[in-house]
């Protein structure tokens, strides 16, 4: 009876023995899964932070580009507008004073 004991204390120490090595090696398991996401939470902000500004300079040529090809027409079309008035002038303000005075 008392090896059955004895063997059964045995057991015993040996499962604690076992539980204290699992708890260990989840503690470590879980200090490195933290450890993971924090270095893949890192490197996507980074990864996200460093597209986001490529797209910005990117926008920002197109919205240089495109204001530039704005300003262009815009000083074609008022270049046209005081080409057009310089020609026209005289016929344009003879036209004004004609209807103001028809009325």
């Amino acid at each position: 009876m008392d090896q059955v004991l004895e063997r059964i204390e045995q057991i015993n120490s040996t499962a604690a023995g076992i539980m204290e090595e699992t708890a260990r090696k989840k503690a470590e398991m879980d200090a490195d899964m933290d450890r993971r996401t924090r270095d893949f939470d890192r490197k996507l902000h980074q990864d996200t932070e460093l597209r986001l500004e490529t797209l910005r300079r990117q926008l920002q040529g197109k919205l240089e580009e495109e204001l530039s090809g704005l300003r262009a027409d815009t000083a074609s079309e008022l270049s046209a507008l005081e080409e057009t008035y310089r020609a026209r002038h005289g016929a344009i303000a003879l036209r004004l004073v004609d209807e103001m005075t028809r009325e």
